[in-house]
């Protein structure tokens, strides 16, 4: 269990909260895969090598409302899902 810890502790980058309750992305492009811990919180896993298709992407602008269409509102094609 002490490797383990070890293991864990190797890359632990920090970051200052921002001030207020608006939301907090991470960008985890270029990490390769593993877990996300915040504040010994596990918000889960990512593995960002699988990367949406080229084609399909749209310069309009984009409504959501309507019926459900996988490829509607697609956007940064070509790039990883998880971002």
């Amino acid at each position: 269990m002490r490797f383990l810890h070890l293991l864990f502790a190797i890359n632990q980058p920090t970051f200052k909260a921002p001030i207020g309750n608006d939301p907090v992305s991470l960008d985890l492009e270029g990490l390769g895969r593993g877990f996300v811990w915040v504040n010994d919180n596990d918000i889960g896993r990512y593995w960002p090598s699988f990367i949406a298709q080229e084609t399909g992407c749209s310069t309009d602008a984009c409504d959501y409302r309507g019926r459900y269409d996988n490829k509607k509102c697609a956007f940064n094609c070509g790039k990883p899902t998880q971002k």
